[in-house]
C-alpha cells in the first residue's frame, strides 16, 4: 500500500525525483538523526523522509515527537516505533477509505 512517502538513503534522491513541484521540499521532508550521541561522527546516523504533502510530513512529524516523548516506550528500538507509526498512520488512511 502506497502511504505517500519514501524512504530515502540518500537526500539527494528525493530532488532528483521532483516530487510534488508546487510545494517546496523543505516542507515535506524530514529527517531523523539517531546513535549512541548526538555528536556529529561515524556513530551518528540519519534516515530522510520525503512525501508528497506537507500535511502528512507533519501527521509523521507529530506521532514522531508524541513517541519521543513518552516515557513508557523508551525502552523501544527506533525501528519499532517507527513500525508502530506506520502502522497506526496507515490504519488511519484504511479506516478514512472505508468512510468514503
Amino acid at each position: 500500500m502506497n502511504i505517500g512517502f519514501f524512504f530515502l538513503k540518500d537526500a539527494i534522491k528525493c530532488e532528483q525525483m521532483n516530487i510534488g513541484a508546487d510545494v517546496p521540499l523543505e516542507d515535506k521532508w524530514v529527517t531523523i538523526y539517531y546513535g549512541q550521541t548526538f555528536v556529529p561522527d561515524k556513530d551518528l546516523r540519519t534516515i530522510h523522509f520525503c512525501f508528497y504533502s506537507p500535511s502528512l510530513a507533519k501527521e509523521w512529524t507529530d506521532e514522531l515527537f508524541r513517541y519521543a516523548r513518552n516515557p513508557f516506550l523508551r525502552n523501544l528500538s527506533g525501528l519499532d516505533l517507527l513500525e508502530k507509526i506506520h502502522s497506526k498512520i496507515v490504519n488511519g488512511l484504511v479506516e478514512e477509505r472505508q468512510d468514503r
